[in-house]
């Protein structure tokens, strides 16, 4: 979800019918991944400064 959309490029619509889901689903699924992958690297930028 996060490689198709962020780091490829493809709008939520692509990212959709790539995965053979709904807008919606992409939506929800990466606000939450992309929660998860802040609350893992967070921790590992706050020591850097």
């Amino acid at each position: 979800m996060i490689r198709l959309r962020d780091l490829e490029g493809l709008s939520t619509e692509e990212t959709a019918a790539r995965l053979g889901t709904n807008c919606g689903a992409v939506k929800t699924r990466l606000h939450r991944a992309r929660q998860a992958l802040r609350a893992i690297l967070e921790p590992q930028f706050s020591n850097a400064v």
